[in-house]
């Protein structure tokens, strides 16, 4: 079967990308004394153990007590072609554990790090071009369209909102927050087994609730449109939801409105249009 070519569409390559990894970890020193068996390279590492942070569901943390992070390895494999050597390496290294159990079309894999690197964690960039590349082509998990250039598309209206650097959140209040929450979710057992696992799970949720946070304080919005909905992706997105009420524009709070069942809503407008 002929391979399909997917074409670019104009998508500006910048020169880093930030990412996040463990803290504690000098990946440096761990590469360096203990070499990996395959041809690597350091910055394939830092994206893949970001990914644990970026697409940890805490929604399905709060309700099932998850702990891992499901990653589509479709999409890893788009952007780490040998990913598995990356995430066995780090496994054997007790970086991270695994959840092998998955089902078709329904629950990937899951991954996690460890109680020992779970406990913080630091900024660092991506500077592998290749990599950057792939991360700025493909953004949908199940079809590799490109993302469209949000400097080219013609949505002023919404991105403007992030050029003017007005768009700003209280990161010390958002901070606390956060803080307040992973205080409140340890100190519900008492027996020391039991408080190591809900530290865990506490800081795991912690981390990946932090990192938007950081971002959106330090102005980076990282906004992307997938060409499948076409809906508008940025770390605001990203954020959880109950940090919102920490932000603002122009010192102005923000206010959000949900509007169910919107479409048959909107519909009737249109119907009742008269000319």
């Amino acid at each position: 079967m002929k391979k399909r070519k997917i074409k670019r569409v104009g998508i500006p390559i910048p020169k880093s990308i930030t990412a996040f990894i463990p803290s504690n970890l000098d990946l440096d020193k761990l590469l360096k004394e203990n070499p990996p068996t395959f041809k690597y390279h350091k910055d394939n590492f830092i994206y893949l153990m970001d990914l644990v942070y970026v697409y940890f569901d805490d929604t399905q943390s709060e309700e099932k007590g998850e702990i891992y992070t499901r990653l589509h390895s479709a999409l890893i494999q788009r952007r780490v072609r040998n990913y598995r050597d990356y995430f066995d390496y780090l496994i054997q290294n007790k970086i991270l554990f695994e959840d092998k159990h998955y089902i078709v079309d329904k629950q990937s894999r899951g991954y996690s790090f460890t109680f020992e690197y779970s406990m913080g964690m630091k900024k660092v960039e991506i500077t592998y071009t290749k990599l950057i590349k792939k991360i700025q082509t493909f953004y949908n998990i199940d079809n590799p369209t490109p993302i469209i250039d949000t400097k080219k598309i013609k949505i002023p209206y919404l991105l403007k909102w992030f050029e003017t650097g007005k768009l700003k959140i209280d990161f010390e209040a958002g901070e606390k927050y956060l803080k307040d929450l992973y205080l409140k979710d340890i100190t519900t057992d008492s027996e020391e087994s039991v408080k190591d696992s809900v530290k865990h799970q506490a800081m795991i949720k912690y981390n990946s609730r932090l990192r938007p946070l950081i971002l959106l304080h330090e102005g980076i919005f990282n906004p992307k449109i997938d060409t499948t909905a076409g809906r508008l992706h940025s770390t605001l997105t990203q954020l959880k939801s109950d940090l919102r009420q920490f932000i603002t524009y122009d010192g102005h709070p923000l206010v959000s409105i949900d509007i169910v069942n919107s479409q048959p809503y909107l519909s009737t407008v249109l119907l009742s249009y008269e000319k």
